[in-house]
């Protein structure tokens, strides 16, 4: 019964972020599973990049996490269905966490100003793909994210 429960609270949770949200989430069960792996591997880079640096926000993050991960698991069967592989969410997911280690990375330590003014701007928009599926249009979340560099 707890399985079932489970799926049952997922989907609900789904239907609520769906509603409040639609014109960010893809029509199509493939893409929101890839956009909810995409982000729950890209917010668990910015997790481990907070607690690195001991930012208070690395809480905040962690839980977003959790919501992308339960979101994922949610869409996962229709995923299937629409034929992905079941490996598949798995490189989604380590593809999210590599592309924004190496924003962060570039944002916080790169020696040309330009390059990292881009890269910080890059983090803000893959953060705002994120979080504009889960959280309602004018939504302060900047608190996610530090503006400045804790290297420079």
């Amino acid at each position: 019964m707890t399985g079932n429960l489970s799926k049952y609270i997922c989907s609900a949770m789904f239907l609520a972020i769906a509603a409040t949200s639609a014109e960010a989430l893809p029509t199509r069960a493939f893409e929101r599973a890839e956009l909810f792996a995409a982000c729950a591997g890209r917010l668990s880079a910015l997790a481990a990049h907070q607690d690195g640096f001991g930012e208070p926000g690395a809480q905040t993050t962690r839980a977003l996490v959790v919501t992308f991960e339960d979101l994922l698991d949610a869409t996962l069967p229709g995923a299937y269905a629409d034929g992905v592989p079941e490996e598949e969410p798995v490189k989604w997911r380590n593809r999210g966490w590599s592309e924004m280690a190496s924003l962060l990375a570039r944002s916080h330590f790169s020696f040309d100003a330009q390059s990292a003014d881009e890269a910080a701007a890059a983090l803000s928009a893959r953060l705002e793909d994120c979080t504009s599926a889960v959280l309602p249009t004018g939504t302060e979340h900047r608190h996610v994210i530090r503006t400045e560099s804790p290297t420079r």
